[in-house]
């Protein structure tokens, strides 16, 4: 099989996702963005990955061209943590359900 053939289907992702890792905090920032005079803010987004008429899509927004920061970019719901937040995880589910109204109770994390 040509690996251009290959279709993840949700027992793959599973898989992939089964074990833990870790990653290190990026603290190099993002490129031109990046301002030294600036703590770095901890975030988190969610990759929405949906099943539709049985096949895996994921789900992007476009954020408003009112914003400051990132006005009209494709990305994941999430964003900025709150202290209240105990986890990244958390984090994500906070953001998703205030930008998309995405219910924590619709989403089992995998990874």
């Amino acid at each position: 099989m040509n690996s251009r053939d290959f279709v993840p289907d949700e027992i793959w992702l599973r898989s992939r996702f089964a074990q833990r890792r870790s990653a290190q905090a990026v603290t190099a920032g993002d490129g031109h963005l990046w301002r030294s005079d600036r703590e770095i803010r901890p975030a988190a987004v969610l990759i929405p990955v949906v099943k539709r008429d049985g096949e895996l899509t994921v789900l992007f927004t476009r954020r408003t061209a009112h914003l400051h920061d990132h006005a009209g970019q494709i990305s994941f719901p999430g964003g900025r943590a709150e202290p209240s937040d105990a986890d990244p995880a958390q984090t994500a589910m906070r953001e998703t359900r205030e930008e998309i109204g995405l219910a924590a109770e619709r989403v089992e994390v995998l990874g």
